[in-house]
């Protein structure tokens, strides 16, 4: 079977970490004997044309005078938060997708649609050659269905959809109060789960190059430094008396300065500048060897998917200690495989940090039920569960 995957962001080069869960994706569909094209933007020095597994990935130029810079950096929402001019780039990178997708028609028998926006030009190509599409929905496109405005705009896209996926079970709940859709159109599959820990000289070679002690506690966590992620929530843990010992590691890209200003003087105003390590953007093969180096991992986010390095942390054998919200209720039991915490009461996530690193016992097995929780997906599981959606609607 061939299909055509849209997306409006992808891997560009190796160990480029936009996307990687959709690289990771096409990589299964591959193994489950998919095939096909990936259409994504071009951005910079990317090739615009290159094999991956049995799939074509076309990239395609969408700049006007000057170079296309809406899709990828931060992500489209954000990029137009910090600079609104950027929605006039918007018509022409939807207008590239829906060219490719129509040039290729005779060569593929349905589109899969990574986002809302993706599944904009694959409601016309469906229109115009009666392919079907499926839809799969992340974090921020709820976000975006919830602005009433958006909603009914979008709404002729979400009802023409073959099925609707979502990676989080309670965004089909939310999908189907917000548009009244038959439940047999909506679908939950979720990521696959993909770690390979670094060996002890593996991680001690990282440790050096990067400047960090192997004998350390280091606290984790990772994702984009937009204030939804609560960063800042992190940082007054650490004024946290009982976690003295403890140094907090930020990884993840940032484009709002003023946050990063922001974290900067809260930092230094509590004292525990010294122990906050901001990283930046990291390679997704770096990710394994923070893992390896931390004690815990956390998240403050007050809104999320569904966590990929979450569930990467999990694997990993980490204690993973999240805000109480509804995405992370979903596959954390408290007390079990991990730790949900009121984003107000700070001081409980340091008691629990205290308690578990005076109980070991505990601690190893509060990490082995997370693995054993996250073993349970798989990229081939979830590529595999596509092929079998895809297959029943081509029957």
């Amino acid at each position: 079977m061939k299909i055509c995957v849209l997306t409006t962001s992808f891997p560009r080069f190796e160990d480029d970490e936009a996307s990687i869960f959709v690289k990771r994706l096409v990589c299964a569909f591959s193994d489950v004997g998919l095939g096909g094209f990936v259409i994504v933007p071009f951005d910079r020095n990317e090739k615009p044309r290159e094999a991956l597994g049995n799939f074509e990935i076309i990239r395609y130029r969408y700049g006007i005078l000057r170079r296309g810079s809406l899709a990828f950096g931060a992500g489209i929402i954000p990029n137009l938060r910090s600079n609104p001019w950027l929605i006039m780039q918007a018509p022409a990178l939807l207008a590239g997708l829906f060219y490719q997708a129509i040039k290729l028609r005779r060569k593929y028998q349905l589109i899969h649609a990574n986002w809302l926006i993706g599944a904009l030009p694959a409601f016309f190509v469906s229109v115009l050659t009666g392919k079907p599409y499926v839809i799969t929905m992340r974090g921020e496109d709820l976000r975006l269905i919830k602005i009433r405005a958006l909603r009914l705009l979008l709404a002729p896209i979400v009802k023409r959809a073959s099925r609707i996926v979502s990676v989080n079970k309670s965004f089909l709940k939310d999908l189907n109060e917000l548009y009244q859709l038959d439940q047999e159109k909506l679908m939950f599959i979720p990521n696959g789960v993909s770690i390979t820990l670094p060996t002890i000289r593996e991680l001690e070679s990282y440790a050096k190059v990067h400047g960090y002690d192997t004998s350390k506690k280091y606290l984790l966590s990772i994702g984009t430094l937009v204030p939804r992620k609560r960063a800042h929530l992190l940082i007054k843990l650490l004024a946290e008396p009982a976690m003295a010992e403890f140094s907090l590691i930020l990884c993840g890209r940032t484009n709002d300065s003023s946050y990063l200003d922001e974290l900067n003087k809260l930092m230094h105003k509590l004292g525990v500048a010294e122990r906050v390590i901001l990283t930046g953007e990291v390679k997704p093969s770096e990710v394994p060897c923070l893992m390896a180096l931390s004690r815990y991992y956390l998240s403050a986010s007050e809104f999320e998917g569904r966590s990929n390095a979450t569930l990467e942390a999990m694997a990993a054998g980490k204690v993973v200690i999240l805000s109480d919200i509804e995405s992370h209720r979903e596959f954390i039991k408290h007390g079990e495989n991990g730790y949900l915490f009121d984003s107000e009461d700070l001081n409980s996530v340091a008691k629990i940090i205290s308690i578990l690193e005076d109980n070991s016992g505990k601690r190893n097995l509060i990490e082995e039920n997370a693995r054993r929780f996250a073993n349970n997906f798989s990229w081939e599981k979830c590529a595999a569960g596509y092929k079998l959606l895809f297959d029943n609607l081509l029957d």
